[in-house]
């Protein structure tokens, strides 16, 4: 059971988040304030904090960077260098996992974009060989189970990686395609997964050229997989890097930038909407902000992007804990070509 500290000088607002977030299965302890935080988690240990930005006797934000200085979060946000371009989201700790939990229900087919910048530029994607990336999809998170790509540094090749689709049944992994080493994995790699009944493809691609000494050994520039699976109904998605982060706490991570997941048909995140009487609809429709998403015909997308730093709240990740976005107002911005 996930132990969230809520802080929030509001009282009703306080109320009203606590009510949802217990509904939702989590276990809430609410504070007013910054002093009151403090004095919290000195006492319990929490997986996630959900703060204000605005408090009486300070500011959200505060408390985020006093906990981050003295915490080794998982992922972290920013700048670092080589081949990753812009700000982004990249590791803090090897075997960083990022997932998603969307809302309970069944779900059907469903497709996935990615778009990332390995530290690395030589094409070699990780520290060492048998380093990986794994990008997932169908997944239930809570038994780790579902089907992805897994990407991984080999040691066939010192300027290429291995791409390869795998299967995890609870958290048990099997490769389920021919793997193909391609030098593909470079600054602007788009990974594009679809589960479609029963098959499972992904198209890898870069706009980054390929270096002289890859040419010469004859990898593709663009991979293409496919793999039969058997349908699930889930419809969550994970990222999970395993490789070190190099001497400089960056060198050999890979930075994450655009995150676009698209729900076929109708589903829990996706509720029909009836026209009309707004009282017949659970969530009334409301007009999407490109920015961050949009909804058309029976479609449902989620769209991420490089965070600017404002919205209501700022929720700093202690753990690995799904299913609060959403929770938050959180404002995105395209990240520019390369």
């Amino acid at each position: 059971m996930y132990h969230i500290i809520l802080v929030e000088d509001d009282e009703q607002i306080r109320k009203s988040l606590t009510e949802l977030l217990t509904y939702k299965g989590y276990t809430v302890t609410a504070v007013e304030g910054v002093q009151k935080f403090y004095e919290s988690i000195k006492k319990t240990t929490y997986d996630a904090y959900l703060l204000d930005v605005i408090l009486p006797d300070g500011s959200g934000y505060d408390i985020c960077e006093n906990i981050r200085d003295k915490t080794e979060a998982p992922w972290k946000y920013g700048t670092t260098g080589n081949g990753c371009v812009g700000a982004g989201l990249y590791e803090g700790t090897q075997g960083a996992r990022l997932m998603y939990t969307p809302v309970e229900g069944t779900y059907g087919d469903m497709s996935l974009k990615l778009v990332v910048d390995p530290a690395k530029t030589a094409g070699q994607g990780f520290g060492s060989a048998g380093q990986y990336m794994d990008v997932l999809l169908k997944f239930d998170t809570s038994t780790l189970t579902g089907y992805g790509l897994r990407i991984v540094r080999t040691k066939a090749s010192s300027n290429a990686v291995t791409f390869v689709l795998v299967k995890y049944d609870n958290g048990t992994v099997t490769e389920i395609s021919d793997e193909v080493i391609a030098s593909c994995y470079a600054t602007g790699c788009t990974i594009s997964l679809k589960a479609e009944g029963n098959k499972l493809t992904a198209h890898v691609e870069t706009p980054t050229e390929q270096l002289a000494d890859q040419a010469a050994k004859g990898y593709p520039h663009v991979v293409d997989l496919t793999a039969d699976i058997e349908a699930n109904s889930f419809g969550g998605v994970a990222i999970q890097h395993a490789g070190t982060l190099g001497a400089g706490g960056w060198q050999n991570t890979t930075m994450l930038h655009n995150l676009n997941v698209t729900w076929e048909g109708e589903n829990n995140q996706n509720p029909e909407y009836v026209e009309g009487n707004p009282s017949d609809n659970e969530n009334p429709a409301e007009t999407p902000d490109d920015s961050t998403g949009t909804s058309t015909g029976a479609d449902t997308t989620v769209k991420t992007g490089d965070m600017s730093h404002t919205g209501m709240y700022a929720a700093l990740m202690a753990a690995g804990l799904s299913g609060l976005l959403g929770m938050a107002a959180v404002y995105t911005r395209r990240r520019k070509d390369i």
